[in-house]
């Protein structure tokens, strides 16, 4: 099960996440920015992998090895010398799909790749997180199949909106995710005025071959 925090702890960890989060949304604003100019398909592009070298966030891979982008909620890796592969489908017949993808580049040549695991396009039909774990060699990436996250989780809440940190000195990968009591729609609780999610986290020592219990 996972481990939730505090309150004031909670909190700080939000304001950490949007600040760490910025390093991204920034430079895809520019990219959205550039691309919705006249002509301007191929220099988005350019100006999102200026953007992203100039500055990569932290725990990302540098863009000259790997670019990252984010289309209808959906984590497309691309590398430089081959074409988009995407690595997580939605299922069109039971309308089963995946939201909110995470990336986390860890300096042992590792790439971990989080989403949320849905029944239906839905928040509230959120049923839990996954993982998919690859080896990068050169310019050259392998993912592994998807994996749950079993022990990302909280009696009667949701998982969701999951948010890795790679911790060097103790080589730690901290996944932190927001927890909200079953059927409980973000809609409910900005009518109520009543928060029903937890911040919560899991972490790994292994570069995500095993979490927190």
């Amino acid at each position: 099960m996972a481990t939730v925090l505090a309150r004031d702890t909670a909190q700080a960890m939000a304001l950490h996440r949007r600040q760490v989060l910025l390093g991204l949304v920034c430079p895809l604003r520019r990219w959205k920015e550039q691309k919705d100019r006249p002509g301007g398909r191929l220099q988005s592009r350019s100006a999102l992998e200026t953007a992203l070298q100039r500055s990569p966030p932290a725990g990302q891979a540098p863009a000259d090895a790997l670019t990252c982008l984010v289309r209808r909620d959906i984590m497309i890796k691309a590398s430089m010398s081959s074409g988009k592969v995407t690595l997580f489908h939605q299922d069109p017949q039971s309308e089963v799909t995946c939201r909110v993808p995470a990336l986390l580049y860890i300096l042992t040549d590792t790439l971990l790749a989080f989403t949320e695991k849905r029944s239906s396009a839905r928040d509230e039909d959120a049923e839990y997180l996954v993982l998919r774990r690859s080896r990068k060699t050169g310019t050259s990436v392998e993912w592994g199949p998807t994996e749950p996250l079993k022990s990302a989780v909280l009696p009667a809440h949701r998982p969701m909106n999951p948010c890795p940190v790679y911790e060097q000195k103790s080589q730690t990968v901290f996944l932190f995710f927001i927890c909200v009591r079953q059927r409980i729609s973000e809609q409910r609780q900005i009518r109520t005025g009543q928060n029903a999610a937890r911040l919560c986290y899991v972490c790994s020592g292994d570069a995500g071959r095993t979490w927190s219990s």
